[in-house]
């Protein structure tokens, strides 16, 4: 019994001592940058490759410390020490420049009942330190497409620039594991492919 109640009060208080971390870092949650932000998303056709893109990303981000560094960040180093990251794209600021492959596009990813295709971080981990301000990296986590939640990874690049962090990154997805039906054009004769690469860069500041 006494080992237990040992155990027991050991175990609040590691959780009591990251509760602290989380709650001195007030100072190191960031906002979606006004600008230089952009999405693109390729994919094939039996006529021809085709992509999309936006440059409308929303999100927020909270560090259990603060970005000083990335050589030498905690939550790069341990799988278990990781930032909170919410990324929002809305589906309809996404653009082929064909306005009805846009509609089809739109409709396939049911737009009107899910407006957005939403990422929520699970883990991060650095895979190469380049320099003190610049780090290729492994991330994982839930991506939400058409209404349905599936896991991810993505390779990411990570620079810092001040108060200032940007992500570029890249997965690759298949859409039909989301329940996407494959969207057409030309009234059936372009079919597109299930596979897509989705690339991005997201910027991030200091609030």
């Amino acid at each position: 019994m006494k080992k237990t109640t040992t155990i027991l009060a050991t175990f609040i208080l590691v959780a009591a001592s990251l509760g602290v971390a989380w709650a001195t870092s007030a100072a190191s949650h960031y906002a979606t940058a006004s600008e230089g932000n952009h999405v693109t998303i390729d994919g094939t056709s039996n006529l021809h490759d085709w992509d999309v893109e936006g440059e409308t990303i929303h999100g927020k981000a909270a560090f259990p410390e603060a970005v000083t560094s990335l050589a030498g960040a905690a939550w790069l180093k341990s799988r278990d020490v990781n930032p909170k990251i919410t990324v929002t794209i809305p589906v309809r600021s996404l653009r082929s420049g064909h306005r009805g492959m846009d509609g089809n596009m739109y409709d396939a990813l049911h737009a009107d009942a899910h407006s957005d295709i939403v990422f929520r971080l699970g883990r991060i981990w650095a895979t190469k330190k380049k320099d003190a301000d610049h780090v290729r990296a492994r991330a994982t986590g839930k991506l939400t497409v058409a209404g349905k939640t599936r896991g991810v990874a993505l390779d990411v690049d990570i620079a810092r620039d001040g108060d200032h962090l940007v992500f570029t990154g890249h997965t690759r997805l298949d859409m039909t594991a989301f329940g996407v039906k494959p969207p057409t054009a030309m009234l059936g004769v372009l079919k597109t492919g299930k596979m897509v690469d989705v690339r991005f860069v997201w910027g991030i500041v200091r609030r």
